[in-house]
C-alpha cells in the first residue's frame, strides 16, 4: 500500500505528479510490444496470477496484451538473474540473463463519449476523456514479501508513463472488502454467478428468442438513446438499472473494450417499449471446477421492468444460456441487484463457488437459480 499512502494528496481529483523512478528500475521496466514479449506475460499470469489451483487460472490472449497506446499498454518487470540473492523455489533458470518479475496493464475501460474503440487517435474529439483500467497486476509468487517492491515500482512507473502520455484517468476495481484508502468506491456491489448446464446450453441453442448480437457502434447509439431518456424520467433508488459513475458530478459514460474479440454487445427487444442491452465480456479465467467465465458487465433495461425482478431473473437467465452457448462460457456472474438469488444460505462460500451441481427444473423455470459471491468496489482516481 505504500503507493497508495504516496498519493493520498492526489485522491482530490488534482493531478499528482510522481516522484521520479530511478534509472535502472526504468531500464528493468519495458511496455509490451511484440506477440513474443505477449506470450511470455501470459504464462506468467497463468503461473501466478491470484492462487491456482485455488482460485480460477487467468489466462490472457496474447493479442490483447499489446496494440497502440491510446488503447492498451502491458508493462513487464524484468530482473537480471544476476542480482537474484535469494534462496526461492523452484530456483530461477540461471542460463537466462533475466526473469519476469510482475506485470501490470493499462486498457481503454471508457469513454466520455459514444465514440467506438475501434476510432482512430485523429477521430476522437479532443474533448472526449478516455478513462482507462489498470489490471492484470502481478507478482512473482517467489518474489512477494522480499523487500523488492516490485508492486510498488510497477505502479510509479505507470504513473509515470500516464501523466507523460496525457491518459491520467483511470478506475481500478478490489474484489472483497474496500481497500483502507481516502477515495470512496464509486461503484460497489455483490456479485451474483450462475452454472450453465449442459443440458441448457444444448436447449438453448434450439431455442428462438429475440437476442441479437449487434456493433459497438449501434450498442453506443442506443446507450446514448437511454441515457437521454432517463434524464428525462424520475429516478428512484430501487429503479433496476446498471449504475456507471453515477452522480451529479460525474458525466455517463460509454463502455468500451480493447479488443475485438474480448467484449460483445447484445439486444434483447420483445417489443417498442420492452428491451434489454447487455455488454458481456470474456473474463479470461478458467474456473476451479472447469469451464470459461463470462461476465456481464453492463446491464441496461428498459422501465418495463422495474416491477418484475423475478420475470428479469429468469430472463436474464435464459439470456446467458443462450450467450454461453455461442462463446462456450460454463459460468456467468452480474451484479446481484438485478436478480432474485437463490435462498441457500446454508452452503458455504466456497461451495456456491465450486458447485457443479445441476439447477432442478423449478429452479430454471422460475430463473431463481442465481447464486451469490462476494463484493466488488470500483475505484476512480486521476494520476
Amino acid at each position: 500500500m505504500s503507493f497508495w499512502n504516496d498519493l493520498a494528496q492526489g485522491f482530490n481529483g488534482q493531478p499528482v505528479m510522481p516522484r521520479p523512478v530511478p534509472e535502472t528500475i526504468r531500464r528493468q521496466i519495458r511496455r509490451i510490444r511484440t506477440w513474443n514479449e505477449a506470450k511470455e506475460v501470459t504464462d506468467f499470469l497463468v503461473d501466478n496470477f491470484g492462487d491456482p489451483p485455488r482460485t480460477p487460472v487467468f489466462r490472457v490472449p496474447p493479442s490483447e496484451l499489446y496494440g497502440p497506446e491510446y488503447i492498451v499498454n502491458t508493462f513487464a518487470y524484468y530482473i537480471p538473474t544476476s542480482q537474484v540473492s535469494e534462496s526461492i523455489h523452484p530456483p530461477i533458470d540461471l542460463s537466462k540473463s533475466e526473469i519476469l518479475v510482475g506485470s501490470i496493464r493499462y486498457r481503454l475501460w471508457a469513454r466520455s463519449q459514444p465514440i467506438v474503440s475501434s476510432a482512430n487517435l485523429e477521430e476522437i474529439p479532443e474533448n472526449c476523456q478516455s478513462i482507462f483500467a489498470v489490471d492484470c497486476f502481478c507478482v512473482d509468487r517467489r518474489f512477494r514479501s522480499k523487500g523488492r517492491k516490485i508492486g510498488t515500482w510497477l505502479l510509479k512507473y505507470l504513473h509515470y508513463f500516464a501523466n507523460t502520455n496525457a491518459i491520467p484517468y483511470a478506475v481500478f476495481m478490489k474484489e472483497g472488502k474496500p481497500l483502507a484508502i481516502p477515495s470512496w468506491p464509486f461503484r460497489s456491489g455483490i456479485y451474483a454467478w450462475i452454472k450453465i448446464p449442459p443440458a441448457r446450453q444444448a436447449i438453448s441453442s434450439h431455442t428462438k428468442m429475440p437476442l441479437n448480437q449487434i456493433r459497438e457502434d449501434r450498442a453506443l447509439a442506443w446507450l446514448y438513446n437511454y441515457y437521454n431518456l432517463q434524464q428525462n424520467l424520475l429516478i428512484n433508488s430501487s429503479q433496476l438499472v446498471n449504475k456507471i459513475l453515477k452522480s451529479s458530478d460525474n458525466p455517463k459514460l460509454y463502455p468500451m473494450t480493447h479488443n475485438q474479440y474480448n467484449a460483445f454487445w447484445y439486444l434483447y427487444r420483445d417489443s417498442v417499449s420492452l428491451w434489454i442491452l447487455i455488454r458481456v465480456e470474456n473474463t479470461n479465467q478458467i474456473h476451479t471446477k472447469g469451464g470459461n467465465i463470462g461476465y456481464f458487465t453492463d446491464v441496461y433495461i428498459s422501465h418495463m421492468f422495474n416491477s418484475d425482478k423475478i420475470g428479469l431473473s429468469g430472463l436474464l437467465y435464459e439470456i446467458a444460456c443462450h450467450i454461453s452457448k455461442i462463446h462456450n462460457y460454463s459460468w456467468v456472474w452480474l451484479d446481484s441487484e438485478l436478480v432474485v438469488i437463490s435462498q441457500d444460505t446454508d452452503t458455504s462460500k466456497e461451495e456456491r463457488l465450486n458447485s457443479n451441481r445441476e439447477l432442478s427444473v423449478t429452479g430454471e423455470a422460475s430463473g431463481l437459480g442465481w447464486k451469490v459471491d462476494g463484493p466488488y468496489n470500483w475505484y476512480g482516481f486521476q494520476w
